[in-house]
């Protein structure tokens, strides 16, 4: 009775369909195999680093600040925090949905984002005090200097902080990780950012930093 049983048909295992998913669900293993701890290393340092040079093109971008329309209100409080956090915590959330397998733990994201901020708003406390304004004033220069890296270091932490969930909940299933996750966190680090900026526009508008 055994030598009658037919074989496993051949098309079935050539299926298109099968193919695709066996080879996505290769490519998601794949992702997650560890990578050898200098890989880890040098893709943390490249990540940190990394979003600090797009701080001179936000700082284009919102050098409409100065102006008193609602437009530019909005551009300061609401959409440029939210596009800044997203630029600090690209390089972040690209490992975590791209290279998984580059993130030796999920505090090393958090780090990332840390680190990240503060680059970012070193090189945009040069653009503004060094290129954009002559002989800024020591209290212009004290107030950019300590709430520039707190702002912006603790809007990329939270940031940091969604992608690190993110890559932990993915990474327990070994599953592809989800944006969805980090999303509320770049909304609040949004929120923190554009407040910030609201407080940075009153204190300059009441005179007390010029």
């Amino acid at each position: 009775m055994g030598g009658d049983r037919e074989s496993f048909p051949d098309q079935l295992v050539d299926e298109p369909a099968l193919a695709w998913r066996g080879g996505t669900l290769a490519a998601r293993d794949d992702a997650w195999a560890p990578a050898a701890r200098w890989r880890q290393a040098a893709a943390a340092i490249a990540a940190a680093l990394a979003a600090g040079p797009f701080a001179v093109v936000s700082a284009l971008v919102l050098n409409s600040r100065t102006a008193l329309g609602f437009g530019s209100l909005v551009l300061v409080v609401v959409i440029g925090p939210l596009i800044e956090e997203l630029v600090k915590g690209a390089s972040a959330i690209h490992l975590v949905e791209r290279r998984p397998h580059l993130v030796a733990s999920g505090w090393v994201l958090i780090l990332i984002g840390l680190f990240s901020g503060l680059v970012f708003a070193a090189l945009e406390n040069v653009w503004y005090l060094v290129v954009l304004i002559d002989e800024p004033s020591r209290e212009l220069v004290r107030w950019r200097w300590v709430f520039g890296p707190l702002v912006h270091g603790t809007g990329s932490v939270l940031v940091g902080i969604g992608a690190s969930r993110a890559w932990r909940a993915a990474e327990a299933d070994r599953a592809w990780p989800e944006f969805a996750t980090i999303r509320p966190w770049v909304v609040a680090a949004a929120v923190v950012h554009g407040t910030a900026n609201a407080a940075s526009l009153a204190v300059s508008a009441l005179g007390v930093i010029e």
